[in-house]
C-alpha cells in the first residue's frame, strides 16, 4: 500500500518504519486529530504515517493536518505548521555516539546519511544530546507510566488475562507512582525543554540513528523490556520534548538489514522535516501527478515484446525512453512466477546498472495500474542513471531466496537472450 497508519508514543511511527525500509512521519503533538484512537498515553499521543516516499508523506500531511475541535489535546487552531524552510544552508546537528550502546551497522548509516545530507548543501554540526535523551529515559522511569495505566488500566481489572504479561508488568509498574512524582517530572521535563531550546539556536535539525541496533525477534522475545528500552534511544524524548520527527530510510546494513535516521525539529517544522527528506531521497522521491503523467519504470514483463507489455498499452502508457538504472541494484530471476519475471532489489553494495523502460501514465491509470501488482512485486522508487527518481517495479530482498542472481546479464531482455 502507498501508506498506512499508525500511533507513535514512544517511537512506534518511527522504529517500524527503519526497521522495514520506508518512511515514517511523526507529527508535531496534536496537529493530527487522535479522536477516537485507543491511547497509551494520551498526553503524548500522535497518529503517524508510514510511507514508501517521503514525497507520499508530503501529500499525506494536507489531507491529516486539520484542526479538531474534538480532540482535547489538539493543538489550538491558531497553531499551523510553519513553511518549509529551503534545504540548503540548513544547519543539521549530528550527534556524537561515542559511549552510547550503538551498534557498527548504526555508526555506518548515520555516517552515510550524513555524507548525503552534506551534499545538499546543509551545515552539519557536532552536538551533545545527552540532555535530550536523558529526557527521553523519563518515559519508562517515570510516572508517564501511570499515564498508561490511565489508558488501560481497567481493562487489566476486568480482565487481567487480556494481556501480554509484558503488557501487564509495563502498566503495572505505574501504580508505584505518587502525584508528587508526577510534578518532580514535569519540572525535569521542563529542565530539559529548556537546554532543547538552547540547541534550536544552534541548529535548525537533528539527524539521528532511528534505532541503535537491528534486534532478531528471539532478542525481542528474551527481553521485551529491555530491548524496547534501547529501541527508543533516539525516539522516547521527542514527544516528552513536543518535536516533530520523520524516519527515512539510508539503505541496507551490511548485514542486509534495513538501516535509517531520523530528522527531528522542533513543533511545527514537519513541513521542513519533509523537505530534507524528499531532497535526501533524490529530488521529490515518487513523483506526484503532473499534467504530461507520472513516470513507471518497467524492468521485466512489462518490456516492449514481453507478455505483460499489453497491460501498459491498455492504461495508456506512453513510451518515454529507454535507459539504465544507478549502479545500486541487483536483478534475480524469480522462482515460480507466471510468466517469468525479475525482482530487482535495491543493495547497500555491490549493485549495478539495470536496463529499463521508462513510460508515462495519466493519474488514474497509474493508480489502476499499481492497484494491480502482486507480491512479490511492488512499485517504489527507483533511481535512474541521470540521478531522476521515478516509480518502478522493486522486490524484497526475502523474495529472491531460492532465485537466480542474474544481475551479471544488466537486464532482462539479456538474461532471456543468453537463455
Amino acid at each position: 500500500v502507498p501508506l498506512a497508519l499508525g500511533t507513535d508514543t514512544a517511537g512506534s511511527g518511527r522504529v517500524p518504519a527503519a526497521m522495514n525500509g520506508i518512511a515514517g512521519w511523526k507529527p508535531t503533538r496534536g496537529i493530527v486529530s487522535a479522536t477516537g484512537v485507543v491511547p497509551a498515553c494520551r498526553s503524548l499521543d500522535c497518529v503517524s504515517v508510514f510511507a514508501g516516499t517521503a514525497a507520499d508523506l508530503r501529500a499525506a500531511v494536507d489531507v491529516l493536518a486539520r484542526h479538531d475541535p474534538d480532540d482535547a489535546h489538539a493543538r489550538t487552531g491558531a497553531e499551523t505548521l510553519g513553511p518549509a524552510a529551503a534545504v540548503a544552508g540548513l544547519r543539521v546537528g549530528v550527534p556524537d555516539l561515542a559511549g552510547l550502546d550503538v551498534d557498527a551497522g548504526t555508526r555506518a548509516s548515520l555516517g552515510e546519511a550524513v555524507r548525503r545530507l552534506s551534499g545538499l548543501g546543509v551545515e552539519i554540526t557536532p552536538v551533545d544530546l545527552s540532555g535530550v535523551l536523558e529526557a527521553g529515559r523519563l518515559l519508562y522511569h517515570g510516572p508517564w507510566l501511570a499515564e498508561r495505566l490511565e489508558a488501560a488500566g481497567e481493562l487489566m481489572e476486568r480482565d487481567d488475562g487480556a494481556l501480554l504479561d509484558v503488557t501487564r508488568r509495563v502498566l503495572a509498574a505505574g501504580r508505584e507512582y505518587r502525584a508528587v512524582d508526577v510534578f518532580r517530572a514535569q519540572t525535569r521535563v521542563r529542565v530539559h525543554a529548556a537546554a532543547c531550546e538552547r540547541l534550536w539556536r544552534a541548529v535548525d535539525i537533528l539527524v539521528v540513528p532511528s534505532v541503535p541496533a537491528a534486534f532478531t525477534l528471539a532478542e525481542v522475545a528474551a527481553d521485551p523490556i529491555g530491548v524496547n528500552e534501547r529501541l527508543g534511544t533516539f525516539t522516547n524524548f521527542v514527544n516528552l520534548l513536543d518535536l516533530a520527527a520523520v524516519a527515512m530510510p539510508v539503505g541496507l546494513r551490511a548485514d542486509g538489514v534495513p538501516a535509517g535516521v531520523t530528522l527531528v525539529g522542533p513543533a511545527l517544522t514537519d513541513l521542513t522535516l519533509l523537505a530534507v527528506a524528499r531532497a535526501f531521497a533524490g529530488g521529490d522521491g515518487m513523483p506526484e501527478p503532473r499534467p504530461d503523467g507520472i513516470p513507471l519504470a518497467v524492468v521485466g514483463a512489462h518490456l516492449r515484446g514481453q507478455p505483460l507489455h499489453h497491460e501498459l498499452r491498455d492504461a495508456g502508457a506512453h513510451f518515454l525512453q529507454r535507459t539504465r538504472t544507478a549502479p545500486r541494484y541487483r536483478l534475480y530471476a524469480l522462482s515460480g512466477t507466471a510468466p517469468p519475471k525479475p525482482g530487482m532489489v535495491e543493495v547497500h553494495a555491490d549493485g549495478a546498472a539495470l536496463e529499463v523502460e521508462v513510460y508515462t501514465l495519466a493519474a488514474d491509470a497509474f493508480g489502476r495500474f499499481v492497484a494491480g501488482v502482486r507480491s512479490p512485486l511492488y512499485i517504489g522508487p527507483v533511481e535512474l542513471a541521470d540521478g531522476r527518481v521515478v516509480s518502478g517495479f522493486r522486490c524484497g530482498t526475502e523474495a529472491t531466496a531460492g532465485s537466480t542472481d542474474i544481475t551479471r546479464f544488466g537486464g532482462w531482455r539479456a538474461y532471456l537472450a543468453a537463455r
